[in-house]
């Protein structure tokens, strides 16, 4: 049996697979199987550190301070290797054929998707909704939804940076999201305007790079996140402009030569003239459409 203390009387218990969590006036026991998922969010200076636990009944911010950075940083080390990496691998390979193809427009199943994929949660279910809001009200009526996440927007360091944003890609442009207590940011990228996304990690963070033609964003994850988050982006990317390849491919294929017609034009003019016969001019036609 193994347990963590936290700030504020929060604790959490794990005795091989059963888990109790205490959090001020709520209590929980659970296995495992029963969590959703879970969130390291480190310490930084003005602020404690929280280990985020989503559970099928609720959600639970196990506060802790600075001192106790290991021990929870190996609780969260130790969640996550029992939520995420040894969870049912047909399930995953179930959800990421099929429900990861077709995401509502709809802002709760936008946030449950990255919370579906550990694709970024923020600090709470309630304002993760409200930033996936903007972008669900923004769309446009031929827009699809191709792949959202959660990160910290214009990510410098820990303790510098925009806060949480929303981030979608559509199969137009990319689109991040933050609702304020007083106004909100929406901000959009073409995807015809995007140059490069690319990744780098450190200790703890890592960094996603959104380069445009006119800024640069930086969005900061979880390191593990991160990878995940960039695998799959590059993924929708690339579906994106294989779609978008097939799509000419059909145009051209599609549309007559025109060297063919006005060759065909040619000769129509030559039957008008009586310089040759409809039957001549028949055969000719099938020999230059190819018939």
């Amino acid at each position: 049996m193994k347990e963590y203390k936290g700030y504020g009387g929060n604790k959490v218990t794990i005795d091989e697979e059963n888990v109790l969590i205490k959090q001020v006036f709520q209590k929980e026991n659970c296995t495992f199987n029963d969590i959703i998922s879970v969130n390291f969010i480190p310490p930084i200076m003005l602020k404690n550190g929280i280990v985020v636990i989503v559970t099928k009944k609720a959600t639970y911010e196990m506060i802790f301070l600075k001192k106790s950075l290991n021990e929870f940083k190996e609780l969260y080390d130790l969640m996550y290797k029992k939520v995420y990496t040894e969870r049912n691998t047909c399930t995953s390979i179930s959800n990421s054929n099929d429900d990861e193809k077709t995401i509502s427009r709809n802002a709760n199943d936008m946030y449950q998707y990255c919370i579906d994929n550990n694709y970024g949660m923020g600090r709470t279910r309630s304002w993760g909704v409200k930033h996936f809001k903007l972008i669900e009200n923004s769309l446009g009526s031929d827009e699809k939804i191709l792949m959202c996440f959660i990160g910290l927007h214009k990510y410098v360091s820990i303790s510098k940076h925009d806060s949480n944003f929303a981030y979608a890609i559509t199969n137009k442009r990319i689109v991040m999201a933050q609702k304020k207590m007083v106004g909100e940011i929406l901000q959009t990228v073409s995807l015809k305007n995007l140059n490069d996304i690319t990744m780098v990690t450190g200790m703890a963070m890592g960094t996603i790079t959104i380069d445009t033609s006119k800024e640069t964003f930086s969005v900061g994850v979880n390191k593990i996140i991160a990878r995940s988050i960039n695998d799959k982006i590059h993924e929708v990317l690339l579906e994106v402009q294989d779609s978008k390849t097939n799509s000419l491919v059909q145009q051209k294929t599609s549309v007559p030569n025109y060297s063919s017609a006005d060759e065909i034009l040619k000769f129509k003019e030559l039957l008008d003239m009586g310089a040759i016969t409809q039957e001549e001019f028949d055969v000719k036609k099938k020999q230059i459409i190819g018939i």
